[in-house]
Order: structure tokens, then sequence, then C-alpha cells
């Protein structure tokens, strides 16, 4: 049985949940759509605005509308300076550091150049030095959670079993970032923390369905939300679709990523007299380069065709492409063809480019800490350690 603390938490979970989608709720909607009494909404609800996780009003609302007996109407909605997040993102051409409040709203963005040749622990350091210059720059901010991102293989405990681009293998990461931060820490795949950026700042936010979400990047990856939740599999390695290997005519093999990722495309635009750039080849596309054209068109039946491998093995809701690479199907009716031609169709899946844009991956390194926030934990999970753990494992 859980006991009361249990409850109490699994019930400020489900309130803080309702409040942070959309529109306003008082506190008798909110008993209704939770199914409990009013009473036991007003002792939580005045817990968290004790908490100052909660507000009474919002500033973007002009006024509280009187209901049809003439009592005023008050809103609740989250308190956005009541907790703050950080995302940090290994990439493989830069650092980034982002900072939302308790709402989800940007706070603070910083961008340096990697240098993926210092190894690791100095990439995590100089993330750790930038975070610091912005947590000093803003006092008033108090640090809940940090998620850090990194392109490559993650393990359930949080330790990075290989990043092909950087050139790193068995390490450890977030151990400093707890020692310096004393916050809970989540490491995370690029791929999977931008599938639960998905359902944190895009599309998906509050729905319960399933999608495959595609991360175009340098890498190919994917992340998997089952009913709206990320699933990792066993060992945490769901999604790692770059490595997938197919044959190719002259008996080899070629991975993926190999076939997919901006460096294939753009090494193909090279050699047929473009630049290594991939805003280059976007106006190239512009303009209707017959050579650009074709690039493109080979390169979105490729991914059709692993597309609708991966559709008929998930059966997904919804696939959403994301990353600089997802550009390309902006207009993609070459694309949507190849997929009619495997079999797919919209009543099968739907499909569609994320609004997140180039910001995904950093976007969703800082969801992971929110979604854990929000999380409703379950009845049978009795850890003290609360929703540290839903997404990957918090390095203690």
């Amino acid at each position: 049985m859980p006991t009361s603390a249990r409850l109490r938490i699994i019930n400020q979970a489900r309130v803080l949940d309702a409040l942070r989608g959309p529109g306003l709720w008082s506190r008798a909607e909110l008993a209704s759509a939770l199914n409990t009494t009013r009473s036991t909404i007003t002792v939580i609800v005045s817990d968290l605005l004790e908490e100052g996780l909660v507000q009474e009003g919002d500033a973007r609302a002009p006024s509280s509308a009187p209901t049809a007996t003439g009592r005023p109407r008050i809103p609740l909605s989250i308190r956005p300076e009541g907790g703050y997040f950080a995302g940090l993102d290994i990439g493989n051409d830069t650092l980034t550091v982002l900072v939302v409040d308790l709402r989800g709203d940007e706070v603070s963005r910083v961008v340096e150049v990697a240098e993926p040749a210092a190894g690791p622990a100095k990439n995590e350091e100089r993330l750790a030095l930038l975070l610091e210059s912005v947590l000093k720059s803003r006092p008033d901010i108090s640090l809940r959670g940090i998620g850090m991102t990194v392109p490559g293989l993650i393990a359930r405990n949080g330790e990075l079993l290989w990043a092909p681009k950087l050139s790193w293998r068995n390490t450890r990461l977030g151990s400093h970032l707890i020692s310096v931060f004393g916050v809970p820490v989540f490491v995370e795949n690029d791929a999977n923390a931008a599938a639960i950026g998905e359902a944190v700042f895009g599309s998906w936010v509050g729905n319960q369905g399933d999608v495959l979400y595609m991360l175009l990047d340098s890498g190919v990856g994917s992340g998997l939300l089952l009913g709206g939740r990320p699933y990792r599999g066993t060992s945490g390695y769901v999604g790692e679709v770059g490595h997938i290997q197919v044959p190719t005519a002259d008996g080899g093999q070629r991975n993926i990523e190999d076939i997919l990722g901006r460096e294939a495309v753009l090494s193909e635009f090279v050699s047929r007299g473009g630049a290594f750039s991939l805003i280059a080849f976007q106006q190239a596309i512009t303009e209707r380069n017959p050579e650009a054209l074709r690039i493109r068109g080979a390169w979105q039946a490729s991914l059709a065709w692993l597309v609708s491998a991966l559709v008929w093995v998930l059966d997904p809701t919804d696939v959403v492409f994301g990353g600089p690479m997802a550009t390309l199907l902006s207009d993609n009716t070459i694309f949507q063809s190849a997929i009619r031609r495997n079999g797919i169709t919209r009543d099968i899946s739907r499909f569609r480019v994320s609004e997140l844009g180039a910001s995904a991956v950093i976007l969703g390194a800082a969801a992971l800490p929110l979604y854990a926030f929000f999380a409703i934990p379950t009845i049978e999970n009795q850890s003290d350690t609360g929703n540290a753990g839903l997404l990957s494992d918090s390095i203690q």
C-alpha cells in the first residue's frame, strides 16, 4: 500500500501536470478533471502555493472571468519562477547551455565551439563553467535539475559507451556536474532527448499516443515515445538506427548514417560542384539546381526506405522528423511518394517535420529534468528518489 506521503506526491504531480497544459484551471475544475474532492484539491493547491510552484492568476491573462453565479473564478497556473532547469548539449561542433523556467520558457542560452579532442571530462567542465556564468548573472535562479545530451550510445546508468563522431568511448558523464551544482543530472542520447523535447515543448504536448522521432543531423538517430512516455529498451539502446548496416552493390556494407547523415549528403554535393555547407545546399535546392534536387531526391528515397521499415515494425501514431537535415523534407512530395511505394499511408502513421528546428536537441536536454519533475510517479514505485530515473538514471 502506498504511504500518505507517496499519495501526496502523486496528487501534487497530477495537479502540476494539469496546470502545465493549455488554459487556466480553477480549483473546482481541477477537482472535476482529476476526479477528486474540492477539499483534497484545496489542500494540494495550498501546499503548491506555499512551495512557490503555483500561482493564482496568470500574468499573460487579462483577468479572471466570473462564474455563472457571479463568484469570481480564481485561475491557477504554474509559477515560472518556481524552479529552473538547465539543458547542456555536447554536440559534434558546439557546446550549448540552455536554461528554462518552470513553465518551460527560455531564460538564457550560451553557445561555444566544442573541442572533442580535449576529451569528455574537459568538455563537461567547460559546460559547467558556462552554466555557472549564467547562474552568476541571474542570482534569482534556483536550479532544480540538469539534463545533458551527447551524440552517442548511452547505457541506463548514464555511461557513454561510444560516441563515434567525437571519438569517445567508455566514459562516465555527469559526475562533475553533480559535484558543482548538487542537483539531479540526467544523461541521455541526443535523439532520445529530442523525442522527449517534442513531448515537452513541441507538437506532442499532452498527447498519449505513440511517436517515432527521427533526428537527422551528422548522424541518424531516433527516439520512441509509447503512450506519451519515453521507451528506452532493456539496456537503453532503443533508436540507434544509424548503426544499422545495409548491403552495398559491391558486396560490402554501409552504416545508415553513412548514407543519410549530413556529411554523406554534403560530400555528394561537393562532388557535383557544390560547397560543403547545408545552407548552400538548401539554397541550391531553392534555386532548383538539378544536381541538388537529384541528391535530395535520393536522400529522401533512402530515408523513406528506413522509416517505412521502422513503421511496419513499430506501428507508431506519428513520425516526427527533427534536426538540421529535416529541413530537406519541407518540400516532401518525393518523400511521401516513396513512403507510399513502400506501402505506408496516412491511415497507418502521420508524418510531419518538428517545429523545434535546429534547437531540438538542446530543448530535449532541458526537457529531461523538466519532464522528470512533472512526471506522475506510479504507486508501485516506492523509491524515495521521487521522479529521478524515469528518463535515464540520475547520477548519484
